[in-house]
């Protein structure tokens, strides 16, 4: 249901300030809160795009945030809500030139008083970039790259047809590695990578090398070689070597025209995922297993697995008067009985900046509590622009048209029926 509370939120604005900069500031007539909107541009050509925030002290942890001031008309302004009553709160901001040549940094001390807007004005001083520079030599040790692992497989096919070629290379700083494969009497299809084939274009005995480096081949290398063989085509001509066992890896060996049928690494999946391949043959695995058939509904019992399908068979009733919610009770057909409901309130909302140009956005953020627990729904509303996802807790506000706007944040966890809590900040969105 509406309810009447305490409002408590802040308001804070900033100007650079530096010897050799000046802040440009356009003021305008206070708005509802009493803000005050001040533009950050500093002379000579140097633009603050963003402006960081932190707000610490009080009875809260710290917050912090950003404020996008990249927008023609754009001010580096951002208003709170949600902070404890009290003294001792301190907001700190920073800015960084787009160039990133010139920094600013500020802080200012405040209180925060119930149903009051506290305007803060914190003036921030801006670093000129360094104008002059140095030079700092160091020697390096570099530690060449060493070959970890090389496999060649088979060591022997016939002409025309691969032979699958791998490395591993390891470099104890963990700098790039590079690879390159060469061959005698036959071809290399990636010479450059850690897995690639080598084809045999000619019968005879032949090498396969594999060398890396870390520095370009320059001076730092470690190779390895390999002998294989390449025979004549025709020994496995139409032989047929498929023993109808997916767990097995069917080949003929070229030089004899006899088949090999090793097994395939176990835990692989065969039979369409009711088995998995171990010592080559297909073993049915338990569909159920790690099934968890837990029910989310307090008055319905847990569910059992069907060891066939490994899907979930939907659990029994409880009996009526099972305990259920808060103070509720299960009536025997998996409903839980009227319970007391604990409306949901908005705990803080962020609106920033204040105040931008038309075609330009403002973020929005909201957080609420329900002490009961519940799923809490979110809706923003504006005037005079649109909002992108209305129904989430973080969004953006487009400004669609100049003049003094309204942004508006309702919180319910009852469909907006009888508990609704919501909180309206007003914005402005000046014409290009």
């Amino acid at each position: 249901m509406p309810r009447t509370r305490s409002m408590r939120w802040l308001v804070f604005l900033v100007c650079g300030s530096l010897a050799a900069f000046g802040c440009s500031a356009d003021s305008q007539s206070a708005d509802p809160s009493g803000s005050l909107s001040l533009d950050l541009v500093l002379a000579d050509g140097v633009v603050i795009n963003t402006v960081s925030w932190r707000i610490s002290g009080g009875d809260m942890e710290p917050m912090s945030g950003t404020i996008d001031t990249s927008a023609p008309g754009s001010t580096a302004s951002v208003e709170v809500y949600g902070l404890p009553p009290g003294d001792g709160y301190l907001v700190s901001l920073e800015a960084t030139s787009a160039d990133g040549e010139v920094t600013c940094q500020g802080s200012a001390e405040f209180a925060v008083a119930i149903g009051v807007s506290t305007d803060v004005m914190v003036m921030l001083n801006c670093k000129l970039p360094m104008s002059a520079g140095a030079t700092r030599v160091n020697g390096k040790f570099n530690i060449c790259a060493q070959l970890f692992k090389v496999v060649v497989s088979p060591l022997q096919t016939s002409v025309g047809n691969d032979i699958d070629l791998f490395a591993t290379g390891e470099d104890h700083e963990g700098d790039a590695v590079k690879y390159d494969w060469a061959g005698t009497g036959g071809s290399i299809a990636d010479p450059d990578l850690a897995a690639t084939t080598y084809t045999c274009d000619e019968v005879g005995e032949q090498t396969v090398t594999i060398t890396i480096s870390d520095d370009d081949f320059g001076y730092c290398m470690d190779d390895w070689t390999v002998s294989v063989t390449c025979v004549e085509i025709g020994s496995c001509q139409d032989v047929d070597c498929d023993d109808g066992n997916e767990c097995t890896d069917d080949d003929c060996d070229p030089a004899s025209g006899t088949c090999i049928n090793e097994p395939i690494q176990d835990g692989t999946v065969c039979d369409g995922g009711a088995g998995t391949c171990s010592s080559g043959q297909c073993v049915e695995v338990d569909q159920c297993e790690d099934v968890l058939c837990t029910s989310d509904n307090e008055c319905v019992e847990d569910g059992t697995c069907d060891p066939a399908t490994g899907m979930c068979i939907g659990g029994d009733d409880k009996p009526a008067g099972t305990a259920c919610g808060d103070g509720g009770s299960c009536d025997g057909d998996g409903n839980c009985g009227i319970k007391i409901n604990t409306c949901a309130q908005l705990n803080k909302v962020v609106v920033s900046p204040l105040q931008t140009s038309t075609g330009n956005q403002i973020s929005l953020s909201a957080m609420g509590s329900d002490d009961d627990g519940d799923p809490i729904a979110y809706v923003w509303t504006g005037t005079g622009g649109s909002i992108a996802e209305p129904n989430v807790s973080s969004t953006i506000y487009t400004c669609a048209e100049a003049g003094e706007q309204s942004v508006t944040v309702a919180v319910s966890d009852d469909g907006f029926d009888l508990c609704i809590d919501d909180l309206t900040v007003p914005v402005t969105c000046v014409g290009d």
